[in-house]
């Protein structure tokens, strides 16, 4: 695939930089011929194509090896690895959006062969080792991936104890939020912390006194992307660790869309793409100028206290999306303007989404506090009504008795009742005459007393 040559509008760049409402990002699908090609194809299997896309992008940056990095604007070399998360309710498509990566770009070695990537669900966070490291009964001569590639990689060994790299590449998934909750809320759990480390591509692994357990995988020497499904409001756990910068790492884009229709245009062919290669320990993209700019005047902000913490890691993460696009792209590591505009747009619909998100989450935390109240409320007045109830039997068992007593046509006042019932059943009072009377038990007469109205009962006879 060849360059588009269509170039972005000169306004597009401080909108991308401070994002607006005014940004569009369908913009994206007119840019590139393989992007609308990618729009088609998802919408005639009928996926979102925001997640059909993110899930490309994250296949082809787990394709490529970790010895392909990004320049050393700011401090020094940074990782590819590519994070995603996928936004919907379930059964809103997230799966099936992967599946239909996997057939939109067909991926091969530089010989032509089929690439596969290896996928893996998550364990803990001491188990991401074990997904690129691994201590042998004996250790093999020539330690292999399945396609051979990336030997000069393997068989590092710097915990001390034979551990040797088996794999360099691999796409983590986790199809649903919940999966993901209950490690981060374990105790003593660390996957968060080695989520974060594994975005930057920094060691990973823990020096364990326990030699068996020592597996500790080498800073960028693996590739580590990861594909998260999301339901909105079940997110509770990820955007709790917003102050550790977690959820800014991944790029959110919703696995809905109301392009899907039910006749959609003929599915069009797939790419065909191959992942580069390169024998050198260390292969680096060239920058825009664009976006090295943009990167280091919002670093040189923070560091002044006036700009935001986290952009940073939003800034990464579009220069992650710029990479992979321009992988996409052609086999030359540079990333364009255009591959930083396009970045833009796609962060842009990324920040949407995340913005629904946290908007459903707080509608769900609003509406069960509501219905927490409320149910403590209908409590509260099933609690009063049944103590109501109860002090009205035990008013007319009372009232009866004293009526009983009377001989025989005798009248009670209202009045000399009131002063000598109890005064936690005065208040109903009235309506347990009401009640005796109305079954026949008791007769009311109004009358008049010192020129006031006032009643009185005797037992029925």
């Amino acid at each position: 695939m060849g360059r588009n040559t269509l170039t972005p509008p000169d306004s597009f760049w401080e909108e991308l930089e401070h994002p607006t409402p005014s940004v569009d990002p369908e913009q994206l699908w007119d840019t590139r011929p393989y992007l609308a090609m990618l729009r088609r194809y998802a919408l005639a299997r009928y996926t979102s194509p925001w997640a059909v896309l993110g899930m490309c992008l994250t296949r082809v940056v787990a394709a490529t090896e970790p010895n392909i990095k990004l320049p050393a604007t700011i401090g020094t070399e940074a990782s590819l690895n590519l994070f995603l998360a996928l936004v919907g309710a379930s059964g809103s498509g997230k799966d099936a959006a992967a599946g239909v990566a996997t057939r939109a770009i067909e991926i091969h070695t530089p010989d032509g062969n089929p690439l596969q990537i290896d996928q893996i669900p998550i364990g803990s966070g001491e188990g991401l080792t074990d997904v690129y490291m691994r201590i042998p009964q004996r250790r093999p001569r020539r330690p292999q991936q399945q396609d051979g590639i990336g030997e000069d990689l393997l068989g590092l060994d710097i915990a001390g104890n034979g551990a040797y790299q088996y794999r360099t590449r691999a796409l983590i998934t986790i199809p649903e939020i919940d999966t993901l909750g209950s490690l981060m809320e374990r105790r003593g759990s660390t996957i968060g912390g080695q989520l974060r480390q594994a975005a930057m591509g920094q060691q990973l692994g823990f020096f364990y006194r326990d030699e068996s357990k020592r597996l500790i995988v080498p800073a960028h020497t693996y590739r580590m992307c990861l594909a998260l499904g999301v339901q909105p409001r079940r997110a509770a756990t990820l955007l709790a660790e917003a102050d550790g910068g977690t959820p800014q790492r991944f790029i959110w884009l919703p696995a809905t869309d109301p392009a899907i229709q039910a006749n959609p245009t003929p599915e069009p062919a797939g790419l065909y793409w191959e992942a580069p290669r390169y024998a050198a320990p260390q292969v680096l993209y060239n920058l825009c100028q664009t976006a090295h700019d943009t990167i280091l005047g919002a670093h040189l902000d923070r560091n002044r206290g006036t700009g935001n913490p986290l952009d940073g890691h939003r800034l990464l993460a579009q220069l992650k999306a710029s990479a992979a696009f321009s992988l996409l792209d052609g086999p030359t590591l540079e990333i364009t303007e255009q591959d930083w505009w396009l970045a833009g747009l796609l962060m842009a619909k990324s920040d949407a989404t995340r913005d629904q998100v946290v908007q459903q989450l707080a509608d769900a935390t609003r509406e069960e506090a509501q219905a927490k109240n409320l149910a403590a409320a209908s409590q509260a007045v099933a609690v009063q009504e049944g103590l109501e109830s109860a002090t009205l039997d035990k008013t007319i068992r009372w009232v009866s008795r004293r009526l009983s007593v009377c001989p025989a046509g005798e009248w009670l006042m209202l009045r000399d009742l009131r002063h000598a019932v109890k005064s936690a059943w005065r208040p109903c009072l009235a309506e347990a005459l009401d009640v005796l009377v109305s079954r026949g038990f008791a007769d009311r007469e109004d009358m008049s007393a010192s020129g006031n109205p006032t009643v009185r009962y005797r037992r029925s006879l």
